[in-house]
């Protein structure tokens, strides 16, 4: 079960006890950070946009990436060659790091633009 499963799972648990509804959200948020390991919620789309419009707020890394078929290791699993071990040249940009702050300010930023 992924950390999108595990916040459902909390707040249906939540649900199911006739609580509100942000008491619904702190129990999904709170049951996917236990999958995490961190608290918060990832946002893979908007980072993958960030990326786009503000790769300085980013730390990347070129890699030799594909995606793991023949089920030797992890099947369907995406896996960078981190130490070049296939001789590859690096296929993609990998993001290794991001500044928190910086990128919720984007997000803020952005939706100020809605009313």
């Amino acid at each position: 079960m992924g950390a999108g499963d595990s916040f459902i799972a909390g707040f249906l648990m939540a649900w199911l006890k006739k609580e509100s509804i942000p008491a619904c959200m702190r129990a999904g948020a709170e049951n996917a950070a236990v999958k995490l390991g961190y608290p918060g919620a990832p946002v893979h789309d908007a980072v993958a946009v960030a990326a786009l419009i503000k790769p300085e707020i980013m730390t990347f890394k070129d890699l030799y990436v594909q995606v793991e078929t023949a089920g030797d290791y992890c099947k369907g699993t995406t896996v960078g060659d981190w130490y070049g071990v296939t001789g590859k040249a690096p296929n993609a940009s990998c993001i290794l790091d991001i500044d928190r702050q910086g990128f919720v300010d984007l997000l803020v930023e952005a939706v100020k633009t809605y009313a």
